[in-house]
């Protein structure tokens, strides 16, 4: 795991074991510091920036744990570069001069990032 990966021990606290011995706290913060994790492939950000897909279904899922949890101070870093990082790949899709190129790409996709997703996203940071 890179240095900017850290999770401080206070991510890990025990609130409530699972079945598979997770904790509730742990399972649900993974969503937003796996996004983090170069080597998670089951992420919206894996799938994004590696694989030029949009998935609209982990987007989706990434809204609704903002909208239902109270983001602690790493969650919202995180948070805040994943909407940066979003906002890139929509600039470097339309960069003449780059390579990249988001594979699903579609102005209603875009429209939706805009005006939906990232708003959703932004209004959890200012919590």
């Amino acid at each position: 795991m890179c240095a900017t990966c850290y999770i401080p021990n206070e991510i890990k606290l025990d609130v409530q074991q699972n079945s598979i011995g997770m904790t509730t706290r742990q399972r649900h913060q993974s969503l937003i510091i796996a996004n983090k994790d170069d080597e998670r492939e089951d992420t919206f950000c894996y799938s994004l920036f590696e694989n030029a897909l949009f998935d609209k279904l982990r987007m989706d899922e990434l809204v609704k744990y903002v909208l239902h949890n109270q983001l602690d101070l790493t969650e919202k870093e995180i948070l805040n570069w994943i909407i940066q990082g979003v906002n890139r790949c929509f600039a470097y899709h339309k960069d003449v001069n780059d390579l990249y190129s988001i594979l699903n790409y579609s102005t209603d996709l875009e429209e939706k990032w805009h005006s939906f997703w990232k708003i959703k996203l932004l209004g959890t940071l200012e919590k």
